[in-house]
């Protein structure tokens, strides 16, 4: 939304700043108050794009709108993260933290917050997950 407004020339800032003074002024928040604000702003019907944004899990359009404001970046494969995974070792095990969602490791059932406790019998740390993950094939894995 704040880069979408900047390229129509205006700014989250206004748009914060709008809302603020609508309620100063007894106007009510609602469900179509920032759409209508948003218009006010840029002229643009915005609920289209704000509904897709909140209502769909699809990827943020980065590649159109970082390039406008001399930015870049560039996605972490899979092989970035052992299995998908973002890892800590825990006591009882490894923890995983989140789980990319096409993942080896989601595909498998493993999913954030679960605890992966060993792997082909050998008590898991997140070294031994990086290892495993390197060299592919077929594994047992105990998580909770």
């Amino acid at each position: 939304l704040y880069l979408c407004l900047r390229l129509r020339g205006c700014s989250l800032d206004d748009l914060m700043r709008r809302l603020y003074e609508n309620t100063q002024n007894g106007m009510q928040v609602n469900e179509r108050t920032i759409f209508d604000l948003c218009k006010e702003l840029t002229g643009d019907s915005w609920i289209e794009q704000i509904n897709h944004l909140i209502n769909t899990t699809d990827e943020l359009p980065l590649d159109q709108l970082f390039p406008e404001f001399g930015l870049s970046y560039r996605v972490k494969t899979d092989k970035s993260l052992p299995l998908g995974l973002k890892l800590v070792d825990k006591p009882e095990g490894v923890l995983v933290q989140s789980a990319r969602r096409d993942s080896t490791a989601a595909k498998a059932g493993i999913s954030a917050n679960d605890v992966i406790i060993a792997i082909d019998g050998l008590k898991a740390t997140t070294k031994l997950v990086e290892k495993y993950a390197k060299q592919g094939g077929t594994y047992t894995v105990y998580a909770f």
